[in-house]
């Protein structure tokens, strides 16, 4: 079911309840239910998530309340096996070695926009993973550093990269 966003309104994403502050473009700008920071979620796989409230709930509103799978212990949502050759190509689809480096928001940004990377991340979701897409797009592009770090990673020599505010940017080689 996809739904249509309207600030102000509340809603529930089978996990917690939120109030929409802002649309801008593929992203709403949320606060959940008893946090102060706003939250930046991914708006394609929330509208069909959500599910419209009347307001706040009272109380937390009960896991069935939504047809969103429970969060099983210990799962895995996604593996860097699935997530990495994705994440490669949109670099190398992205970037020229004569370009700029592609930092890691834009990157979170292509994986956010590519559909293999919204089905991982929907996927992710189902299986209960609490976090909103561009965080777990996010952890997805810090797996596939870490893994070139440690040089675990079949991508380690095929891309340039260096640390822009702290996070690793990539381009091709």
């Amino acid at each position: 079911m996809t739904i249509q966003f309207s600030i102000g309104h509340w809603y529930y994403d089978g996990q917690r309840a939120y109030e929409v502050l802002a649309v801008e473009g593929a992203r709403l700008l949320v606060r959940y239910q008893g946090e102060t920071e706003p939250v930046a979620c991914y708006l394609p796989a929330q509208a069909r998530l959500a599910e419209a409230i009347d307001g706040p709930p009272q109380s937390p509103l009960p896991q069935h309340h939504a047809n969103v799978a429970p969060r099983k212990t210990n799962a895995t949502t996604f593996e860097t096996k699935e997530t990495s050759p994705l994440i490669a190509e949109l670099i190398r689809r992205h970037s020229q070695p004569a370009s700029d480096y592609l930092t890691h928001d834009q990157i979170v940004d292509l994986i956010l926009t590519d559909l293999k990377g919204q089905h991982l991340i929907e996927q992710a979701i189902r299986l209960g993973n609490p976090n909103p897409p561009i965080r777990l797009a996010g952890n997805m592009l810090d797996h596939f550093s870490a893994r070139i770090t440690d040089s675990t990673s079949e991508y380690a020599g095929r891309f340039n990269r260096r640390k822009i505010d702290g996070k690793w940017a990539y381009k091709s080689r």
